[in-house]
């Protein structure tokens, strides 16, 4: 691909089957694309004075998209059978973008969703877990209290009375 097709001023330029040769170049059917910034004004004049060159000057994007075999020479594309014109392409082309950025966003949420969801179902079980562990940990302390005051009852039926003074 040409490095200058950004420029503005393009020719389209194509000649018969045999091909002709003008200004160092030989063009044939298939059109070539040359920025107006490399041909002089007298070269350009001359190019399109030959009747055997078809000369047409092109935007830049027609260009482009033409020396990528996006555009055919009557500057149409076809896409699977249906015949754009390059302003129809852009637009579909922006259209289809739009559709994979929409689809590629909906993915990302979905997976976002989904990895989210693995986690509450994590903290979910973590908090059954501990609250299973509090349960057991206040039973346990509610028989060490049990255990420690039927311990201090036995102590206390077993001690002998304390004795009195006099006094």
């Amino acid at each position: 691909m040409d490095r200058n097709l950004n420029r503005e001023g393009w020719l389209s330029i194509a000649g018969p089957e045999r091909g002709r040769r003008r200004a160092g170049r030989v063009f044939g059917t298939a059109p070539v694309f040359v920025s107006c910034d490399e041909l002089s004004e007298e070269v350009i004049e001359a190019l399109k004075s030959d009747p055997e060159l078809t000369v047409r000057e092109v935007d830049a994007a027609t260009a482009r998209d033409q020396s990528n075999g996006w555009l055919d020479p009557n500057g149409t594309i076809d896409v699977r059978g249906e015949i754009l014109t390059h302003d129809d392409f852009e637009a579909l082309i922006a259209e289809r973008a739009r559709i994979m950025a929409d689809t590629l966003v909906a993915d990302a949420v979905a997976r976002a969703v989904a990895e989210l969801e693995g986690q509450l179902s994590e903290a979910e079980n973590m908090v059954t877990q501990m609250t299973i562990a509090r349960d057991e940990a206040l039973t346990r302390a509610e028989n060490a209290e049990k255990a420690l005051a039927a311990a201090q009852a036995d102590a206390d039926a077993n001690d002998p009375p304390p004795k009195r003074g006099k006094g």
